[in-house]
């Protein structure tokens, strides 16, 4: 037997001993893990669902922070030296702080002696593979956002084919009350999807516009920086004979 056999096997029983369904006629005091149980398989996948929800925000709650992407302190000083015309003191501190923010604008400052345009390009470049490597880790999230409520909405479909199923086969006597047992049981997955759903939305759009204000900075900075290497190589070039 292969391992994926293996894989296989233990996770069907595994799904089957965790979502066997309990016999119970008192849907009102059900606990939250019965109910999970009851959901059936699907809840597996919604699950894993949310455990990559919380790494993936947890993870980028952690490396979007701007002491990580562009530190105030560095900000502080790299406008100083800017301000001042010191380009050296500039790129010292590029080269000493390992972040997005130094990162790029040390790109500019490396191609700088092939040339002012030659800078801006390397910025650029850097720029965006940096402004890329933030949002790859943002992107799950709203997938996630999508996938969860399918999934949700597939389990309560199947719940309720099974409840029709059900009842056509009974007679007259409790099928109401049967059928409202089985829808109510149904919708466990559509809740468990958008219950998993709204909070990955929510972190995507937060973390979206995170990253959008550390740009604004890196933008700004990067600006200035091109502005004073261009005031730099214009005036080399007038006081050249």
């Amino acid at each position: 037997m292969t391992r994926r056999h293996v894989f296989s096997s233990t996770l069907a029983m595994t799904a089957t001993v965790l979502f066997a369904a309990e016999p119970t006629h008192d849907l009102s005091r059900l606990s939250t893990w019965q109910l999970i149980r009851m959901g059936g398989w699907l809840m597996v996948p919604i699950a894993l669902c949310s455990l990559l929800a919380v790494a993936f925000a947890a993870e980028r709650l952690i490396n979007l922070r701007a002491s990580v992407v562009a530190p105030p302190d560095l900000v502080r000083d790299l406008e100083n030296r800017l301000a001042g015309g010191d380009l050296n003191g500039a790129h010292e501190l590029c080269r000493k702080r390992d972040c997005a923010l130094s990162r790029i604008l040390d790109a500019g400052l490396e191609a700088y002696p092939q040339g002012w345009e030659r800078a801006e390009k390397s910025i650029e470049e850097t720029g965006a593979r940096e402004i890329a490597a933030m949002r790859q880790n943002v992107r799950p999230l709203k997938i996630i956002s999508e996938l969860a409520p399918l999934l949700g909405l597939l389990g309560t479909i199947q719940g309720m084919m099974g409840a029709f199923q059900k009842v056509s086969t009974l007679g007259v006597g409790r099928k109401t009350e049967l059928f409202a047992g089985d829808i109510f049981l149904a919708l466990v997955t559509t809740a468990a999807g958008l219950t998993v759903a709204i909070p990955s939305l929510f972190f995507y759009y937060y973390l979206a516009g995170r990253i959008e204000g550390h740009v604004l900075a890196i933008d700004r900075l990067s600006a200035q920086l091109l502005r004073r290497l261009c005031e730099t190589e214009t005036a080399a070039a007038s006081t050249r004979p």
